[in-house]
């Protein structure tokens, strides 16, 4: 019996082709979006958990106060972890990780010079805490040696070709400015002990070298004088033992960095956390975010599923007399039951096979969406193949379980008598349907809407400077003199307006340093400090509140700085020009002259308030004699020819004497991407609220047809009677766009609230404004219009004696 079942299931398929079109397209792509959603989120939960000892394995974080600020890091002095494992109980190991974005690699000969950003220093017993697959060498000693280094393949090929990379060597040239740059020695030779496996997509910790820790003793040597519980510079992990609450490990930790600050500062608290990996990378906010995206996912397909049971009982009266005659002989309803079940499994499975060749077409562009690195054996994988047969199982149960209820429900005596299934009931709840549909759809429209706008606002709102046109090169001087020389080669270049010297730029982190000082009357400060020439300002078009206009060109000793109006506020300067600040930082009593005050500009951040800025002044002679990591900062002329001026510019670089290949960048390229992670979830709104609309117009279509048939012969009637096209398309709309208005209703307080709930996190932000829900209200309205009239028309436009023949 079950074989006739599927098989009179297959030769209905077979015959209607546009419905089974309609209902395949429906149910594949809500199964598609339902794949991909959960594959997304295993993905991100998965994160660090492939790691042995992923339970047990802690990463350490510190909340520093002072005064009224504070700040979080990760990073903590070379001696925390054997203290920490000497005197704390349930500790059975630690870690210590140096990750290094801006070191320059080179061959032996020094002919390739590379910009590396994924360097890291590790202890010697990283391989045996970490589970990265080594390719080749001993996991025991890869990193014990001194200027030991693991490769990846990739890096391997880039730097030996196809020659056996181990025990080749590579020239490292630490970053200066920093606590690598504290030796004499400019380069040290690496040599090549293993090669390891690239990092997986789902690891927090990604690499392309990996050296060993000792070889820091060496170049930084300073880094190990005076080992302490504090903090410092240096990643700490620990390996509690098997069974070991991390709480009472937490505590006295705590304890031992307070114990070791001095006594002046211990009214300023530490409090330090551990977590593990997994759930350092899958913290709350990201678990919410998660939870959202399958909640998206399972109502999109909860959509598909109610179309498919729209678009089924919409046909209902083509089996109304088949149900009538298999019950006057005999059959009863359960039997009908398995029999439309049975055709609705096979609905679902079709579906399904045509859901999982669309997402492995769709997973390259959700990858480029989410900006991850999803691999197609992840669907294979044992949670995700559980995840798959019940969202499978779930469908199958949702999609049958109404249309077997509704057409073995039909009276044979009503069904025979006027041929159709005028016994079939469940007009409401098709209407509720329907309402919950667009309250869905319109839900997503608003959402999309308001991100979309909040995403223009964060790019073309003014930063309080110029970023357009702004072009950033990072050098390296390995001489005095050169810097000057650089920008002077740079300022004669006809595409370039002006140019500048800094240490740091904005919306790059590196060069720009954060500390504790006070204020003139003794208050406690945190405050950010960075050093640039006076042409920096002019150049990025910061607008001064007030300024000395004199130039500082040496005769004057005085060191001059500016403020930005945040560290005038919390200096509480009535007249800043002038007056001496910092007296503590400046290493004389006469402290820092203030030369200028700037208005507020994004400097670090898009989410956050302006932070205090104190900005040095480099003089001509500062930057003649800068030695260390810097920015060369130039404002290019509009429209011009930028390729012929970049290559312009990379042949004066190379001719002068710089440690760092040619690079640059843009400001607002920097910009654009500490928002990136918002544009990717209003991107992947943008996707949901696409494919719900889609679901939405097929069961919008569903119905429509259905409503269409049942009225068959009043439309016929009212032609004859001398009833138009637009009468009877309004007459058939007016019912829909009726239920469209309500799930309105309902969708666009709702989304208002929570869309402001999300605003609350940005610091700059827009304000919600009564157009784009009357945009999304108009376009939720329209494209059911447009759904509707596409049946309506044909309806109307059928011969009313073909309508009215069988009366």
């Amino acid at each position: 019996m079950l074989f006739n079942h599927f098989k009179i299931a297959w030769r209905k398929i077979i015959r209607q082709k546009g419905f089974t079109a309609l209902n395949l397209m429906g149910l594949a792509v809500g199964l598609a979006a339902a794949f991909l959603t959960v594959a997304y989120v295993h993905h991100q939960y998965s994160f660090d958990r492939f790691h042995e000892y992923s339970d047990r394995l802690y990463l350490s974080s510190a909340k520093s106060y002072y005064g009224e600020t504070s700040f979080n890091t990760t990073r903590f002095d070379a001696g925390f972890g054997p203290i920490i494992e000497e005197q704390v109980p349930g500790v059975e190991a630690f870690v210590r990780t140096a990750p290094q974005q801006n070191v320059v690699l080179s061959t032996l000969d020094g002919t390739e010079k590379y910009n590396e950003g994924h360097f890291l220093f590790a202890d010697s017993n990283f391989l045996n805490i970490f589970s990265f697959e080594l390719l080749a060498g001993n996991r025991n000693t890869a990193l014990e040696e001194p200027f030991s280094v693991l490769l990846t393949p990739a890096m391997a090929e880039k730097y030996f070709g196809t020659a056996d990379p181990i025990g080749q060597t590579i020239n490292f040239l630490p970053p200066s400015g920093g606590y690598l740059s504290d030796t004499e020695v400019k380069d040290h030779a690496l040599t090549v002990s293993g090669v390891i496996a690239p990092a997986p997509g789902n690891s927090n910790l990604q690499y392309d070298f990996i050296a060993s820790f000792n070889s820091l003793r060496t170049i930084t040597p300073l880094a190990f004088e005076s080992p302490a519980a504090r903090l410092g510079s240096f990643n700490t992990y620990f390996l509690l033992a098997d069974g070991q609450n991390a709480a009472p490990v937490q505590s006295r930790i705590e304890e031992i960095i307070t114990a070791a600050k001095p006594e002046q500062d211990r009214e300023n608290r530490t409090e330090i956390s551990i977590s593990t990996l997994p759930d350092y990378y899958f913290t709350d906010a990201l678990q919410k975010k998660m939870g959202l995206f399958i909640g998206i996912a399972l109502l999109i397909l909860l959509l598909a599923i109610v179309n498919y049971a729209s678009l089924t009982t919409a046909r209902a009266t083509q089996r109304a007399k088949e149900v009538g005659v298999r019950k006057t002989l005999g059959a009863r309803r359960g039997q009908l039951i398995s029999q439309f079940f049975g055709e609705s499994s096979l609905m679902v499975c079709l579906a399904f096979g045509i859901a999982l060749f669309l997402s492995r077409l769709a997973l390259p562009a959700v990858n480029y969406i989410a900006d991850t690195r999803i691999e197609l054996d992840l669907l294979l994988q044992g949670p995700m193949v559980l995840a798959i047969t019940g969202i499978l199982i779930l469908s199958i149960f949702l999609a049958g379980s109404y249309p077997a209820l509704a057409l073995s429900r039909f009276i044979p005596a009503k069904v025979l008598r006027t041929g159709r299934g005028s016994a079939l009931k469940g007009e409401r709840t098709r209407q509720a349907l329907m309402v919950f549909q667009f309250v869905i759809s319109a839900g997503l429209i608003v959402c999309s809407l308001v991100m979309q706008s909040q995403m223009n606002f964060l790019g073309e709102r003014d930063l309080g400077f110029d970023r357009d046109q702004l072009l950033v090169i990072p050098f390296e001087a390995e001489r005095e003199g050169t810097a000057n020389a650089l920008k002077a080669a740079a300022g004669r270049e006809s595409g370039v307006i002006g140019a500048s010297i800094s240490t740091a730029v904005p919306f790059k982190s590196e060069g720009t340093n954060f500390f504790f000082a006070k204020t003139p009357t003794g208050k406690p400060l945190s405050i950010h400090f960075t050093s640039a020439d006076r042409d920096f300002l002019e150049l990025i078009g910061a607008k001064w509140i007030a300024q000395d206009d004199s130039r500082n060109d040496g005769s004057n000793t005085a060191k001059r700085v500016f403020l930005n109006e945040t560290a005038l506020e919390k200096m509480e300067l009535k007249n800043p020009t002038g007056e001496r600040i910092l007296k503590e930082m400046s290493g004389d009593e006469n402290g820092y002259t203030v030369n200028g005050v700037i208005e507020n500009y994004a400097f670090f951040s898009y989410k956050t308030e302006v932070d205090p800025q104190v900005i040095f002044e480099l003089t001509e002679e500062d930057t003649r004699q800068l030695i260390t990591s810097a920015y060369l900062t130039l404002r290019l002329k509009p429209q011009n020819d930028i390729q012929a001026t970049m290559s312009r510019l990379e042949t004066a670089y190379k001719g002068m004497d710089f440690a760092k290949p040619f690079d640059f960048f843009f400001i607002d390229d920097q910009y654009q991407d500490l928002y990136r992670s918002e544009m990717r979830t209003a991107a992947l709104f943008k996707s949901f609220t696409f494919l719900a609309i889609f679901i939405a117009c097929l069961g919008l279509l569903g119905l429509s047809a259905f409503l269409a048939e049942r009225r068959t012969k009043e439309i016929g009637i009212r032609k004859v009677f001398g009833a138009t096209v637009a009468n009877i398309v309004g007459l058939l709309s007016r019912d829909f766009l009726y239920l469209v208005a309500i799930a309105l209703v309902i969708a666009l307080p709702l989304t208002w609230y929570f869309m402001g709930q999300w605003l609350e996190d940005f610091a700059f932000r827009i304000e919600l404004s009564w157009w784009l829900f009357v945009v999304a209200a108009a376009m939720a309205l329209g494209i059911a219009f447009l759904t509707v009239s596409f049946q309506s028309i044909k309806a109307a436009l059928a011969n009313p004696v073909k309508s009215l023949r069988n009366e």
